[in-house]
This record gives C-alpha cells, structure tokens and sequence, in this order.
C-alpha cells in the first residue's frame, strides 16, 4: 500500500538523505523504514543508514517507487555519482549550501553529489568541499538530530579547505562537467550535461585512473613530492604524501580514486590530473595553469618512468586524443615501442 504522507524530494538531495525525512515522518529509522516496506536491501547485511547507497533489485525498485510515489528513474537518479567513495573516505560537503538553506528557511539537504568521488568543487559557490567530521556518527543519528548538526558543522568549516587547494579543487571539476543536479518530481526535465558517454567514458575514465596511479607513485619519492608540492604551492611535500595515501596501486584493481581516502589527497589529485590532460571539453578559462605548465607537468610525469612502465597510459591517452576527449599529447601519441630488451627499462626521453 503506498504511504500516505511523503515530502517531497529537494534538488539534488541523496536517495538516502530522502529516506531519513520520510523515515521521520512514521517515527522510524530509514533502516526500520525499508522493512516495514519490505524493500530492506540484502546489502550491506548490518544495519542500513542514510549514508548507505540502497542496492536494490528491479522489483525492489518498482515497490519502493509505488509506496513511495515517485518514478522509478527519479528515485536511481538520487543515488547516481560517477564514482562512488570508498568505505572510509572523507566525504565532503559545501557549507555555504547548508547555510543558504537555513537562511532560507529551509532544513538543510545532504546533496548526491557530495557522496561522489569525483566531486571537490560547489559551482554555485565557487568553493571547494570542506570534510565533514564525523559524518560516520552522523549516521545513525535522528533526522532532527541531523538538521541541527549540519549547520553546526558549516558554521564551524566554512573556511577550511587550505588556500592552495581551492585552484586545485576547481580545476578538478572541470574532469567531469555534467550538471550534478538530479532530476525531481519539480524538475523532471533536468539536463545531463554533454560528458562523455559510453566507451568514450570508459576510455576518459581509464586515462584519469591511470594517470592518478602514475602520481601516487612518484610521490612517494620525497624529492619528486617536493618538486611537485612546489608547482603546486603546497606548503610542503608531507601535504602531498599523507599516511591515507595508498600505496602501490594496481590500474587493474578498483579505481584509485575510490581508494582515496583523504578529501585533500583526491583535491590535489584530480586537480593535477586535470591540468596534465587538459580536457578538451572544459571552456578556455577553466584551468588556472598556462599551456607552458601542462607542458612542464607532462614532461615531468612523463621522464619518471621507463618505457615499460608507460605503456597503459600511452594507450589510453592515445584512444582518448583520438575520441577529442583531452588535449593532444604529441610524445605519447608519437612513441613507439624500444626496439631492444634493455630499451624498455630505460627512463623516457623529455618531451612534451
């Protein structure tokens, strides 16, 4: 039988954060709330809060839809992220948009895009994320409990995101340009923006990975960190090589990015990255760094490894120049394969 009162879902609100306000309408726990419905998810087997990503089955999703009042793609959409946080990470969120809502005289939303890896940077505020502190135990708490603390907490971080990381954070978000606001029972003819699709994805996201993985690895040389910690106006190389960075990444494995568990790790990352590809379907002012300096990062990443080391990046960069998905790298798209066995265990040549 479909509920009788449900609240309607705000833009760009989390599927789960959704939950914890019709839950509080029935006196319930989103957990409690899913087994009255009998749409409780197999996974994760402990106890479900909002923070959780709900993993349900197609007739799972049909039955919540019709209790709930609310299309089937609406309610997916709510949960959609390109690349979900891997358990543990920091999440972050943009005090200035729990504040607004306040002011407004609105409870605050905990926003979908925010449970999103990729995520660093509020448009709307032209801002990078903040961490949230305890956002574990903030959890489990009630749904009045959790609209008095999150101003609290916006209040208290509204100024905590390091200054050189704010260059770093916005060109990051230039990676993935889509529009993070999701569709609503308000606004069901919200755009998706025009990111890249399909296997020009797969290909865009595979490039990103493994140019994540060949940083994390070269800053663990403290030398290569304090170069890197320079260009980047980090204030010293342990900003870069923080104990939460992971070490030895495989490119096969999950991605690095959803092994990030430090907010700041995957600001620096991603904004790096960004300014090594330099996607070709940002607008001319998004990256802060000058041509000269995408030249001098590529040049850098691309000396500190020997040929065999290279060949996945190589490839992906040349499947995503060849899909228009980043700005043309003459020395990878040029290379070719060492002629002889001991040429693939020497350092590549510089070359931008």
């Amino acid at each position: 039988m479909p509920l009788p009162l449900i609240p309607l879902p705000r833009t760009d609100e989390w599927l789960g954060h959704w939950l914890l306000r019709i839950a509080d309408r029935y006196g319930l726990s989103p957990d409690g709330l899913l087994h009255r419905l009998n749409v409780h998810p197999a996974q994760p087997p402990y106890l479900f809060t909002w923070l959780h990503t709900v993993k349900w089955s197609a007739s799972e999703w049909q039955d919540f839809a019709r209790q709930a009042h609310i299309e089937i793609h609406l309610a997916q959409a709510m949960q959609a992220v390109v690349l979900a946080l891997g358990r543990g990470s920091e999440v972050g969120f943009c005090p200035s948009c729990v504040l607004d809502a306040v002011a407004g005289g609105h409870p605050p939303v905990w926003r979908r895009a925010w449970m999103d890896a990729t995520t660093t940077w509020c448009e709307q505020h032209r801002a990078s994320l903040v961490v949230c502190p305890n956002v574990a135990q903030l959890a489990y708490r009630t749904c009045a409990a959790v609209r008095r603390a999150l101003p609290q907490l916006a209040q208290t971080h509204r100024d905590a995101t390091a200054a050189w990381l704010e260059p770093l954070a916005r060109d990051a978000a230039g990676l993935y340009p889509a529009p993070r606001s999701s569709p609503s029972p308000q606004s069901a003819s919200a755009s998706q923006g025009a990111a890249p699709s399909g296997d020009a994805a797969s290909r865009f996201h595979s490039l990103i990975n493994h140019v994540l993985v060949r940083l994390v690895s070269i800053v663990e040389d403290y030398d290569e960190a304090l170069f890197l910690a320079d260009n980047l106006g980090a204030p010293s190389p342990e900003e870069l090589t923080h104990p939460k960075l992971p070490k030895h990444k495989q490119v096969s494995r999950a991605p690095a990015l959803a092994q990030i568990r430090s907010l700041s790790q995957r600001i620096w990352l991603l904004g790096t990255a960004a300014r090594i590809i330099g996607p070709s379907h940002a607008s001319p002012s998004f990256l802060t760094e000058s041509t000269d300096a995408r030249k001098m990062l590529r040049s850098w990443l691309w000396t500190r490894f020997e040929a065999w080391f290279l060949v996945e990046l190589v490839r992906a960069v040349r499947e995503a120049t060849a899909a228009k998905l980043m700005e043309p790298w003459p020395a990878a798209q040029a290379w070719k394969s060492p002629s002889t066995g001991a040429g693939w265990f020497r350092r590549m040549e510089t070359a931008n």
